[in-house]
């Protein structure tokens, strides 16, 4: 049986095309296989698991953050066990990842040699997806709040500044790493521009890490993450104002993250398109090229062309927070009659005799652990609650 040889740690960042990659990985385990590679875990929660343990991101039922990295140790002692002389890692958490967390990978494989993939992507398309983010996860910042954050990260207001440049700028997402591995370890992957074939940022991935890409199935792609509209931002905006830190965490996920962000507000054609306006390319500019020669001079592999980091100017015909009162008016009418029908079909269109909300009502939000208000960046809200129903 070989031994293992080398760790491939695809570290993200964030919105630069993880997901693909990782269904990618998922989607054909029989291919890696037939490379002599394999990808930890049996599933992808379980390789997310993993990786939440390695960086001391556990929490135990108490709350309490753990250094536990058994979960980490398993998969690692099942990748020598496979026989595969090459393991694949990708986990976008991995971007944060301090310096005791990068020497804890290090050694868990050793002597394998580890070799890290940054995938990175034009900043101007970066931030609207950024911001969009942001508010699938129950935050809500304007557009203005935010880019204004990014712009000035220093600032008193730069707190979503500070925590997009830490998750995307190279000189901070890779110092860690550098601690620990020389900058040939290290290979660095341009996202391609939307134009380009679908498959080329896989076919650059394979080329930084040593996987034959013909082989592999793309339709293991089974979902894409498509872009919200202007309008239908503005509304998921609103209604994170109303329930998120009011509802638990899941109950959001549930109704608000998945139904209605995915399957109401994606599907919907798109109202206008997110983008930068004409006068915040100067500013990003600059720090594109700033990246664009920091990696350049790093020493790095480089699969690509850093000319891709450089924005293309292409302005947003209106300004992501234009949104009209009209339009927001229609798109939510469209979101509350779809979410009523999505509750009758989980009621099975039976009517309604339990408690009614004057006589039962739902705790108040401190009741739950829950603030009553949308959470601050990077801000966890939990809280549980179990809804009775008395039928006669």
């Amino acid at each position: 049986m070989s031994e293992l040889e080398q760790v491939h740690v695809h570290i993200g960042p964030l919105k630069t095309g993880t997901t693909y990659v990782q269904q990618m990985l998922v989607g054909n385990q029989r291919v890696l296989d037939e490379q002599g590679a394999t990808f930890y875990g049996a599933d992808f929660k379980e390789h997310a698991t993993a990786v939440k343990h390695l960086m001391g991101r556990r929490r135990r039922r108490d709350g309490v953050a753990s250094s536990d990295t058994d979960q980490w140790t398993a998969l690692v002692d099942e990748a020598r066990a496979s026989g595969a002389r090459t393991a694949m890692v990708s986990m976008e958490y991995l971007c944060t990842a301090d310096s005791s967390a990068v020497q804890r990978l290090v050694s868990s494989v050793a002597p394998a040699r580890v070799r890290i993939v940054f995938t990175a992507r034009d900043y101007s398309r970066l931030i609207p997806a950024a911001w969009q983010t942001a508010l699938r996860n129950q935050h809500a910042p304007t557009w203005q709040e935010f880019i204004d954050s990014i712009r000035d990260p220093e600032g008193e207001d730069g707190v979503w500044g500070r925590r997009f440049w830490r998750q995307q700028d190279p000189r901070q997402v890779l110092a860690p790493y550098l601690e620990h591995l020389q900058p040939d370890q290290i290979t660095v992957v341009t996202m391609p521009p939307s134009a380009d074939p679908p498959d080329l940022l896989w076919r650059r991935f394979c080329a930084a890490t040593g996987l034959t890409a013909e082989p592999f199935d793309l339709g293991a792609v089974r979902r894409s993450n498509p872009s919200l509209g202007g309008v239908e931002a503005e509304v998921l905006r609103r209604i994170n104002l109303e329930v998120a830190g009011r509802v638990p965490g899941a109950v959001y996920t549930d109704l608000v993250k998945v139904f209605v962000a995915r399957e109401v507000l994606e599907r919907r054609p798109q109202s206008f398109r997110l983008g930068l306006a004409e006068d915040e390319y100067d500013w990003l500019d600059e720090r594109a090229r700033d990246q664009q020669a920091y990696i350049a001079a790093a020493g790095f592999d480089v699969v690509g062309d850093l000319a891709e980091l450089v924005p293309l100017r292409r302005p947003a015909e209106r300004r992501p927070d234009s949104a009209t009162e009209p339009e927001v008016a229609a798109v939510l009418t469209e979101v509350l009659g779809a979410t009523l029908r999505e509750v009758a079909r989980r009621q099975s269109l039976q009517r309604w005799d339990g408690a009614r909300s004057v006589q039962e009502p739902l705790p108040e939000p401190a009741a739950l652990g829950l603030s009553g208000r949308p959470p601050r960046p990077g801000e966890r809200l939990r809280g549980r609650v179990q809804f009775r129903t008395e039928r006669g």
